[in-house]
């Protein structure tokens, strides 16, 4: 007879536990969906979603706390970010060496990689070479500040 491990959720709450020694099996075709406004954790770190865009595309708040590339993209694309909400935040790599435009809400800003000076209302921040990243979080209601970056961002003139 083969061991089951024991899972179980707990009454009242939305948890499912694997006792020790146990594993969760996803079978080859299978899919672990994790929902958008989740974290997946794994050995104690946190794996983040990574959405390559392909076609323009906005973001929801709910989407916070996920990384998102051109990856397989032909050609320019512009993700529209949610309202800047102090606590979102967001990932962004180029791979494809296409343009990656991050697009405010009209009255909000984006500060400047190089120098953290916000940049004019609704102005987007733009890169285009393989390789580029930058993370954005709001720390106050209407601006997004980078909180780290590698190569060149340049804000819509």
């Amino acid at each position: 007879m083969s061991y089951q491990p024991k899972v179980y959720r707990e009454q009242g709450g939305d948890k499912m536990i694997v006792a020790s020694g146990g594993e969760i099996e996803v079978k080859s075709g299978g899919t672990l969906d994790v929902q958008a406004g989740s974290t997946l954790t794994l050995a104690g770190k946190t794996v983040r979603t990574v959405e390559a865009h392909t076609a323009d595309d906005t973001l929801t708040a709910a989407e916070s706390g996920s990384v998102h590339t051109n990856n397989g993209a032909a050609g320019a694309i512009t993700l529209t970010l949610p309202a800047a909400v102090t606590g979102l935040e967001f990932f962004f790599g180029v791979r494809e060496a296409q343009e990656l435009r991050l697009d405010p809400d009209g009255t909000e800003t984006i500060s400047l990689p190089s120098n953290g000076v916000p940049g004019a209302a609704g102005k987007y921040l733009t890169a285009n070479a393989a390789g580029e990243t930058v993370h954005l979080m709001c720390v106050e209601d209407g601006t997004w500040a980078v909180m780290g970056y590698t190569g060149t961002w340049t804000a819509e003139a």
